[in-house]
């Protein structure tokens, strides 16, 4: 996903990782890391951090699963999972 963004440059948009997680970029071209879920009957998204495109700083695909694994086992038992 990393390289495919800075293949295509960074257009605003968001891309899906599975498992929840997205790449969202901006219009100015910033990158962070965000999962999607539902809880108590609503979507939400759940920031992680800042993604790294450029390999000097943030966080990396794996690192940001790891990330998104967390959050979402506090979804399994039904409790809103920690900002």
């Amino acid at each position: 996903v990393e390289q495919r963004v800075r293949d295509q440059g960074a257009q605003p948009k968001r891309h899906g990782c599975g498992r929840s997680l997205w790449l969202q970029v901006t219009e100015a071209g910033t990158a962070s890391w965000l999962i999607r879920y539902r809880h108590g009957g609503k979507a939400r998204s759940l920031g992680l951090g800042a993604a790294d495109l450029s390999g000097k700083t943030g966080l990396i695909l794996k690192a940001a699963r790891a990330k998104a694994d967390v959050a979402l086992l506090a979804l399994l038992d039904r409790q809103d999972p920690p900002a």
